[in-house]
């Protein structure tokens, strides 16, 4: 067994960092204070102290905002329900950008008061300016790591709390750490990555079978444990992700200790049923994955009831059920008139697929496309799922490019695109596009350039996919190349820096 050595030598490295402190590292992206506590409780329990990306001082800041912007939305979609939620939330976020200057429906306006609204604008303006004064995760994880070195101290335990795709990291506010900016600490502050026992990652879809490879073994081949999901994570307002992170913790602590008393790898059945005695591992909406010392355990069973082979075979089957959402040969078929559902479903078969090169039945030389399929189908639906919000961030980023645009779209009498505020469906902006694109090659072939270009991210709905492989997938490099940023889909607003 080619593990054998690598989990013994774990072990006897983990009897000996028993008895040095270490701190742990929670990387909270969207500033949970319970979360935090719970990872407060258990570095006590170890005599150890917790260090925090961004700082804990935003915290208070960022959960008033949240819980200024939670209320306000519960509120209108109460007080007019004839308002769809999309059109609430981007009701809602327009009021945090611009306060009472946002002119988007005189009687939302009237309903709340400039004074409301200018004070959630002044304070999602606040939070913003701490976090460009803080710079980015990415600058802040160096520091950090460079300052933990000057001290002599390791990280012991890793904690990442966020949003995810399995492999970028967002956060609800301009916060987001992407997979290449993983890659790149890793290379640069490789201390992060090599000292911890024990990485928690709190977002959807890492744990997945492709996703938990990269986590596994390119970022974390040393810890003992990493504990997280497989498709869906409880929010971080769910009691479930605080307990999970105490249960988790605490269990890994035992094992380990474990472990080393045995001086040989633990049997595969007790840490089986240890894991699953866990009452959030094994909980029918948010289950469980662990992976201790390379032994994978899943907190419900039969999560994947297919085999490698018809896993990708029910992939290429869904897609071409669903080809309508993204060619929109059908006027009809739109993600809004479905949910999300089917999409969201196709989704989760793309996250929870066996890597290709597992399937037996795909010819080798295929085995990197279907990858790649996997990689470009995911983006593309992601984005579909979250249209209006990408619609929405999109308008924001390029509003200036976009003002000036529809003026010289009105110059020439064609009339400007409609306003993507959050509430155009798909297929409407699909439409408005293609008629554009015609009667500017009859009116002005060089503003029709400029319409194209412009456009044509948000129209084909590229992603990050399309950065080249080994380059920098940073938001200017990913818009260089005509591409939406994965930060572009759930956060809160897109504050242009450029």
């Amino acid at each position: 067994m080619r593990l054998l050595p690598l989990i013994l030598a774990l072990f006897m490295l983990f009897s000996a960092a028993a008895h040095a402190k270490g701190v742990v590292l929670m990387l909270n992206m969207n500033y949970s204070s319970a979360e935090l506590k719970a990872v407060e409780e258990q570095a006590a329990a170890r005599g150890q102290r917790v260090e925090m990306v961004p700082p804990k001082e935003m915290i208070a800041d960022v959960e008033t905002l949240f819980a200024k912007r939670n209320a306000l939305q519960a509120e209108l979609i109460k007080g007019f329900p004839n308002e769809t939620k999309p059109r609430i939330n981007s009701a809602v976020s327009g009021i945090m950008r611009k306060g009472s200057a946002w002119d988007g429906s005189a009687e939302l306006v009237a309903s709340l008061g400039s004074e409301r609204m200018d004070e959630l604008a002044e304070l999602t303006h606040k939070v913003f300016a701490q976090e460009e004064q803080k710079g980015s995760l990415y600058d802040q994880l160096r520091r950090k790591a460079a300052e933990l070195k000057a001290k002599g101290d390791r990280v012991d335990t890793f904690v990442i709390s966020s949003h995810s795709d399995g492999s970028n990291l967002t956060g609800e506010t301009n916060n987001r750490l992407s997979a290449d900016d993983l890659a790149r600490l890793k290379h640069e502050s490789p201390e992060l990555f090599d000292s911890p026992r024990h990485v928690l990652l709190l977002g959807c879809y890492n744990l997945t079978a492709p996703n938990h490879k990269v986590w596994r073994y390119d970022l974390f081949p040393g810890a003992s444990m990493l504990a997280g999901f497989g498709l869906r994570a409880p929010s971080r307002l769910d009691p479930t992700s605080s307990d999970f992170i105490r249960q988790t913790l605490s269990t890994g602590r035992k094992l380990d200790g474990e472990m080393a008393k045995a001086g040989r790898p633990l049997d595969p059945a007790y840490v089986d049923s240890v894991f699953k005695s866990l009452k959030t591992f094994t909980t029918k909406d948010h289950p469980g994955v662990a992976d201790y010392c390379f032994q994978m355990v899943e907190g419900q069973p039969d999560t994947f009831t297919h085999d490698c082979d018809k896993q990708w075979e029910d992939l290429f089957l869904q897609k071409k059920k669903l080809e309508d959402y993204w060619s929109l040969r059908d006027p009809y078929r739109d993600p809004t008139t479905d949910g999300g559902g089917n999409l969201r479903a196709f989704y989760n078969a793309l996250q929870g697929a066996c890597p290709a090169e597992d399937a037996k039945s795909l010819p080798q030389e295929e085995k990197k496309l279907a990858e790649r399929f996997r990689v470009t189908m995911r983006e593309l639906v992601i984005r579909l799922i979250y249209w209006w919000n990408v619609q929405h961030n999109f308008s924001t980023y390029y509003e200036r490019e976009i003002r000036d645009m529809n003026a010289s779209l009105n110059h020439e009498g064609i009339g400007e695109m409609p306003k993507l505020d959050g509430t155009m469906s798909r297929v409407e902006f699909v439409n408005a596009f293609n008629q554009g694109y015609d009667l500017l090659g009859k009116a002005n072939p060089g503003l029709q350039k400029e319409f194209y270009r412009l456009y044509a991210p948000l129209f084909f709905l590229k992603g990050e996919d399309t950065v080249a492989q080994g380059e920098a997938m940073d938001v200017e490099s990913t818009l260089s190349r005509k591409a939406i940023p994965f930060h572009w889909i759930e956060g809160t607003t897109v504050v242009r820096k450029r």
